[in-house]
């Protein structure tokens, strides 16, 4: 016997002795009852003994003590209870007495367990299944939902009159449900004899009840076929497999007639025959019904992809026309399978020129790149690429790549001409449709012709010669030279040549003028830019188409011999070059006879141009008083120009000389006398004199001049300064006011002459009764101002002036203020003084300065006053 079972047994008989009959007497109901799930119970626990009370019962649920204030005392003598509500579990409670330490009684029959649970109902998922149309089994799930123990009865009949129980019942033993949750009964054609229709019932039990299930069927209706087996397969052409399988497992070969068939076939994406992939990678799937047959288990998959990797499947199913969905059996593993090569169906993809060199001025190198062919239109793997260059249409190189190389170099292609590269993937089986990238024609806008330089050139015409451009950017078709005279505004001329010469000559242009030229290159598709010479360019000299009009010829009246000649220079356009000289021609005058000369002929050559539009030259040794004849002609380095008109003229009969024996006298400090000679020559009437006079600094220097006109031999001239050296010189003026040479300067100082008056530079009180005072010299001292006399007086007082002597320009004075005078205003100023010691020292006292007040006499001594 266990140890728990004795230890218990051993505990109820020490309870019967130590507590007697009390309890044998104690009685609960109801006993063991069974409720289902939310039901309200009582519990009635019964003494029967008068050695207990109902006070003295306590009760236990499962074994522990439940609070008094839970139970209520039915009868006080006798009878406790216990309410329970919404029970949902299953629990024991037992009632004791109180005086009981181990609760012994409630242990053992005055206890009573509470069952929860619900009554049997339809089971769970109750189907029958076939997979042969014979044999077949019914399943149902076996988890518990009543709580409670249940039991199960599986029974069939043909007929629905005589039933059978399960050849196999213990599959599900009434205390023992299989671990994967389903009971199962197999009934095989050997246990019935019926194979059109079958009856079934299943009871299932608990203690709350039973309930039965019925089920009725016919064995199409139930039967799904296990999948097709042994699924081989075939590849007879790129898009097309062959596919052949046995029957499902389990199948009766007499019923093979009944069976129809579907595939399901998925595309992986891969290119190339390795297996592992997975089926788990298919892109997509497609189920195609194999039309029904009673004998062929074969069947093409058509309109696939090439070179491509199928996840093939297959299920079966009863056939049963159109009139029901069939059962289908589950998929078959899904085993892959492949389609042959084909040619590529899809183009090189992302084509593009990745670099693109020149080799020359008129080679390149062009290299392209491109993507493969999208893999799944490459139907094989793809071996190479071919490449076809086409020009205007017509191939003219082809190459082909292989392996996996996916660029190409194209060397020694024009720069300047268009291309066509047509390129093609291809595998072992043929070629792929073809893409087409075009290389552009690099022509563009010619750059200037390097160099433009003049070879030779006539006074009519220019050979040019220039250097083809070293960025042609195109075929040089030929060349534009346009030109124009320097003074023209738009380019008037142009040339074209008829090819790619680099030379030509222009003609028919005008004689040393000064032309621009611009030269372009062209090309089949584009004008190029203008190339222009550093500078212009001139025809070559001609000799000049006109003579230069003489526009005087003028006496030169200070020089009775010469004759000045002014005529209008050349333009450009008469002079038909650089003129490299003037020719004067010139003969006396022969008035009797109509502009022919006397005597020889004479010429001077008058060198260069000028930058004015009249150019002057003059005539030496002439006669006097002569008339003359005058022509002349422009000469250029290719010959003499046409002589002019003749014009005449005449020298003049002179100016006279200066005057003789100029003296000058003193009359006062400001006059002066002077008196002169008639001129030796004069060669006219003397019409007056200039006289010219001009004041000498003590630095030596002579200020400006002042002029005097007299007509006769002697005049006084006044408003000089005193003391003052001035230079004399006077000239003799013809009737046609023309003057000659000055004589020579007389020296001549001014008699000493009463000075002008000072200016106050500043005037300062020292104290109220002493004030500084500082000034400058006369502007005009008229001699050498040995003092000065500083007055003073008091304002509109005193009228008289008080002096005192002063030989600086400074003095410190002092007023006499007096004993309670103050703030008296007092006038001061400054006089300067000459002496003339010619006339016994005579005082020359000039004007006072102007007056200045201060107010002086003040305990407070005022502000420096600054005069200007």
């Amino acid at each position: 016997m266990p140890i728990v079972k004795l230890m218990t047994i051993n505990l109820v008989l020490l309870y019967l002795n130590v507590v007697g009959v009390a309890a044998a007497d104690l009685v609960i109901s109801p006993k063991d009852p069974y409720v289902t799930p939310g039901s309200a119970l009582d519990i009635i626990c019964t003494c029967n003994s008068a050695a207990c009370k109902s006070t003295d019962i306590v009760w236990t649920r499962d074994f522990v003590d439940i609070e008094a204030k839970s139970y209520n005392i039915v009868n006080t003598e006798t009878t406790s209870q216990i309410s329970i509500h919404d029970i949902q579990l299953t629990h024991q409670y037992g009632c004791c007495m109180a005086d009981d330490p181990q609760r012994t009684a409630c242990y053992g029959p005055s206890a009573t367990n509470v069952n929860v649970g619900i009554p049997p109902g339809p089971a769970q998922n109750f189907n029958c299944v076939s997979r042969n149309l014979d044999d077949y089994w019914c399943e149902w799930e076996c988890n518990n939902p009543t709580m409670l123990k249940m039991t199960y009865v599986f029974q069939y009949s043909d007929d629905n009159k005589t039933w059978y129980n399960c050849p196999k019942q213990g599959l599900c033993r009434p205390n023992d449900c299989p671990k994967q949750g389903l009971c199962k009964c197999l009934v095989s054609s050997k246990n019935h004899y019926n194979a059109v229709e079958q009856y079934i019932k299943l009871t299932s039990r608990n203690a709350m009840g039973s309930y039965t299930d019925t089920l009725t069927f016919a064995f199409q209706d139930i039967t799904m076929p296990n999948p097709p087996s042994n699924i081989r397969f075939k590849t007879i052409n790129y898009d097309s497999i062959v596919v052949t399988w046995n029957l499902p497992k389990e199948w009766n070969h007499d019923f093979n007639a009944t069976l129809q068939y579907r595939l399901r076939y998925g595309l992986i994406r891969r290119r190339e025959y390795t297996s592992g992939i997975g089926c788990e990678n298919v892109i997509s799937s497609k189920i195609e019904t194999i039309p029904f047959s009673t004998t062929k288990r074969k069947y093409t998959l058509t309109g696939l992809k090439a070179f491509s990797t199928y996840c093939i499947s297959m299920g079966a199913s009863v056939y049963t026309g159109y009139l029901d969905i069939p059962k289908w059996s589950s998929w078959s593993d899904p085993e892959e399978s492949h389609t042959s090569e084909s040619a590529p169906v899809g183009r090189v993809q992302n084509v593009s020129i990745i670099m693109e060199e020149p080799t020359s001025t008129y080679e390149r190198e062009v290299t392209l790149a491109w993507d493969n062919v999208p893999i799944d239109q490459q139907n094989g793997i793809i071996k190479g690429y071919t490449l076809s260059i086409k020009q205007e249409e017509v191939v003219i190189r082809i190459q082909n790549t292989t392996g996996t190389t996916k660029r190409y170099s194209f060397t020694g292609i024009k720069k300047f001409q268009a291309y066509v590269v047509v390129i093609k993937a291809f595998n072992s089986v043929g070629y792929g449709p073809p893409m087409n990238v075009d290389i552009k024609d690099r022509t563009n806008e010619p750059e200037p012709p390097d160099l433009v330089q003049i070879d030779s050139k006539t006074n009519t015409s220019m050979s040019v010669r220039w250097v083809i451009p070293s960025e042609p950017n195109g075929y040089i078709k030929n060349y534009t030279i346009q030109w124009k005279t320097v003074d023209e505004d738009k380019w008037l001329s142009t040339f074209t040549t008829s090819d790619d010469r680099t030379s030509y000559t222009i003609s028919g242009l005008h004689v040393y003028t000064l032309y621009d030229l611009r030269i372009r290159a062209n090309n089949h598709r584009y004008k190029g830019k203008w190339k222009y010479p550093d500078q212009p360019s001139r025809t070559s000299e001609g000799v000049p188409t006109r003579a230069p009009k003489i526009l005087s010829v003028k006496t030169v009246d200070e020089e009775p011999t010469e004759l000045t000649v002014t005529w209008m220079i050349l333009s450009v356009n008469e002079s038909h070059g650089s003129i490299s000289k003037y020719r004067l021609h010139y003969c006396v005058y022969n008035k009797s006879m109509s502009h022919l000369c006397t005597g020889d002929t004479t010429w001077k050559d008058v060198i260069g141009e000028s930058e004015m539009l009249r150019k002057s030259e003059t005539l030496h040794n002439l006669h006097t008083s002569t008339s003359y004849l005058v022509w002349i002609n422009a000469f250029t380095r290719a010959g003499a120009g046409p002589l002019s008109e003749k014009a005449t003229g005449k020298t003049s009969d002179g100016v006279p000389g200066p005057p003789e024996n100029l003296s000058a006298y003193n009359i006062t400090s400001n006059t002066v006398r002077l008196a002169w000679n008639a001129p030796l020559s004069t060669h006219d009437i003397i019409h007056h004199f200039n006289i010219r006079y001009e004041l000498i600094t003590d630095n030596n220097e002579y200020m400006l001049g002042q002029y005097l006109n007299v007509t006769d031999l002697y005049t006084v001239v006044y408003g000089l300064h005193g003391y003052s050296t001035y230079a004399f010189s006077v000239r003799a003026c013809n009737t046609k006011e023309q003057c000659g040479e000055y004589s020579n300067a007389v020296l001549k100082t001014t008699d000493i002459g009463y000075p002008g008056p000072p200016m106050f530079s500043s005037v300062s009180p020292i104290s109220s009764t002493e004030i500084s005072i500082t000034w400058k010299p006369p502007l005009h001292r008229n001699g050498p101002i040995p003092y000065y006399l500083v007055e003073h007086r008091r304002s509109s007082i005193e009228p008289s002036w008080h002096n005192t002597t002063v030989s600086s320009t400074h003095v410190t004075l002092e007023v006499k203020c007096g004993i309670n005078e103050h703030r008296f205003m007092f006038d001061f100023r400054v006089l300067a003084v000459n002496v003339d010691d010619t006339k016994n020292g005579r005082l020359l006292q000039g004007n006072a300065s102007e007056t200045q007040q201060y107010r002086m006499c003040s305990p407070i001594a005022g502000k420096t006053r600054i005069i200007n």
